[in-house]
């Protein structure tokens, strides 16, 4: 006899095609009925009483009853009342309901399910629903309530079509820019030690700190600078003549406000080499809608594997040598393009 699992650990599809094979064994094949227990790995009464069923209804015999509960039996909620809860999760803020908090949690969640199914659940049992439901705890994405829904609604619609058409018309290339400040400190992460005996970490008292600007490209390509103090026009200047110089194709950029990008110097800069290079502004407040913004998390993220600087010149070779690193890897950053808000336009 055939080793088969314990029928319980079939599922009911499993068990159905079970039953079909021995009936039809028997059947179609002139099976015995000891043959076919013998086939199927089950006792001869067993195909017995299968095929004693087949001859009474026929293919619908096979049809196999699903043990257990039924689904949603023992719930607090009615299915209704979960899609209700689970759509103002997706949809809705804790504050929207009156609920004194900015994220969904357990907590909170059960408060939504008082106010509106009027039941009381615990922590675990709303973490039961949580997970049915396919919701899980995630970082999310920064939103500035300063930002201009109608301002992000005419960059999607209007520029971001205007200029990748002239981009493509002009045989340009699309870069996307922005800054980023890292210190020191940025490298302290987590550390294991001993339980109750919290761990020491030598730290420079000079405070070390670098800038950075870097623009990045749909096809993985990207171009940075690493500098110390603040972005100003002269600056601005310097490396927009960096990125001019790296291609010998017209430069389509899109920049943020920042004050030193708006500068009269910059904008005079610009007028004089129209034909290398034009800007389109990011809306106000969107850093979602930028993927070079996550460059800036990438950098961050390696930090905090690196050793800690002695000085300034050791931490901006550092800084350099991750950017080298991404730099090398142009599937990684055209994966930007796909975690920011501009997905759809650059698929």
């Amino acid at each position: 006899m055939i080793e088969l699992p314990d029928g319980r650990s079939l599922s009911v599809e499993q068990l159905e095609l079970l039953r079909k094979v021995a009936v039809r064994a028997v059947v179609k094949l002139e099976m015995t009925q000891k043959q076919a227990a013998n086939f199927v790995g089950v006792s001869e009464n067993t195909v017995g009483q299968w095929c004693a069923a087949w001859h009474d209804a026929g293919d619908n015999s096979f049809e196999v009853e699903p043990s257990g509960r039924p689904v949603g039996s023992g719930r607090s909620l009615t299915p209704e009342e979960e899609q209700s809860v689970r759509d103002q999760i997706a949809g809705s803020s804790p504050t929207d309901h009156g609920i004194a908090a900015s994220r969904w949690t357990r907590r909170t969640v059960s408060e939504l399910i008082q106010k509106l199914c009027s039941i009381k659940l615990s922590e675990q049992g709303v973490g039961n629903y949580l997970q049915r439901w396919g919701l899980t705890p995630q970082k999310p994405v920064r939103h500035a309530r300063e930002a201009d829904a109608e301002e992000i609604q005419e960059f999607v619609d209007e520029k971001i079509p205007e200029t990748m058409g002239k981009a493509a018309k002009e045989g340009g290339k699309v870069h996307f820019v922005d800054e980023a400040g890292f210190k020191a400190a940025d490298q302290i992460g987590r550390t294991y030690a001993p339980c109750g005996e919290t761990p020491v970490l030598e730290f420079p008292k000079t405070r070390i700190a670098q800038n950075m600007i870097s623009s990045v490209t749909p096809d993985g390509d990207i171009v940075f600078a690493v500098y110390s103090g603040t972005m100003n026009a002269t600056r601005f200047i310097d490396w927009l003549e960096t990125l001019v110089g790296s291609t010998d194709k017209k430069v389509f950029l899109f920049v943020d406000s920042h004050p030193a990008h708006k500068a009269k110097a910059v904008q005079q800069w610009l007028d004089e080499r129209a034909d290398q290079i034009e800007l389109t502004w990011l809306p106000r407040y969107s850093p979602e809608y930028n993927p070079d913004e996550f460059v800036n998390n990438d950098v961050k993220q390696n930090l905090k594997n690196e050793p800690l600087p002695a000085n300034t010149p050791e931490f901006r070779n550092t800084i350099e040598r991750i950017m080298d690193q991404i730099a090398s890897m142009p599937d990684r950053i055209k994966g930007y393009f796909q975690q920011s808000e501009l997905a759809r336009e650059f698929s």
